[in-house]
């Protein structure tokens, strides 16, 4: 993804950084956005993780 022309163009005309982040890098960013949550909100993105991503099949 990172090599496409395309992806990059969107991710540039969204202000977003199409690079590569390191794993340590991406666990802050994420521990981050999860610490500004409420608890409900918190709750919410638990549910839909665990319902659409981890479910058993």
């Amino acid at each position: 993804m990172l090599n496409d022309p395309t992806y990059i163009a969107e991710a540039k005309k969204r202000r977003l950084n199409p690079g590569y982040l390191d794993g340590e890098t991406l666990q802050k960013n994420v521990l981050e956005v999860m610490d500004a949550l409420d608890p409900k909100e918190f709750a919410e993105v638990k549910e839909v993780i665990l319902n659409k991503y981890y479910k058993k099949r």
